[in-house]
């Protein structure tokens, strides 16, 4: 199975005690930024293959196949099944504007954005978790809210 293929990993995975560790933001934390905030997210948001990405208010979620100018070319509509996203390969592949998605940042991508724009919040998430304040399922949200403010 080629890369184009393969199904998207499990927004979350199992953990030792049965916990589960949240591996990328949901659309209600999308839905808590302000249109200032989004369109900052969006200007900053860099599409590339494989990322997960809402339209509108976020009823589906898309993969980016593609992303030219202003365009993203979406591979596959991703439907939720239980506890991760799955590829809907039934789907055509279609064309959305930038200007109306806003992505599903992974635990990687919100480190990213705040090391290109504030490394002082992201110190201090890092900070929490070495310290023991965080545990490792916070993680994620901490990062959101780190990068929430600088939004």
């Amino acid at each position: 199975m080629d890369s184009g293929e393969k199904l998207l990993k499990t927004t979350a995975k199992p953990r030792g005690r049965g916990e589960i560790m949240k591996q990328r933001i949901d659309v209600s934390q999308l839905q808590e930024l302000n249109p200032e905030q989004q369109d900052r997210l969006r200007e900053w948001w860099r599409p590339e293959k494989y990322h997960l990405f809402v339209v509108g208010k976020g009823k589906s979620v898309y993969t980016v196949k593609s992303f030219k100018g202003d365009k993203i070319c979406d591979g596959e509509r991703v439907n939720r099944k239980r506890d991760g996203y799955y590829n809907d390969l039934s789907k055509q592949a279609s064309y959305k504007y930038k200007a109306n998605c806003l992505p599903l940042l992974s635990i990687g991508q919100c480190i990213e954005l705040l090391a290109e724009k504030d490394m002082i919040h992201l110190e201090s998430v890092f900070a929490k978790v070495s310290h023991g304040i965080l545990s490792p399922d916070e993680i994620l949200d901490a990062l959101f809210e780190a990068l929430k403010s600088v939004l």
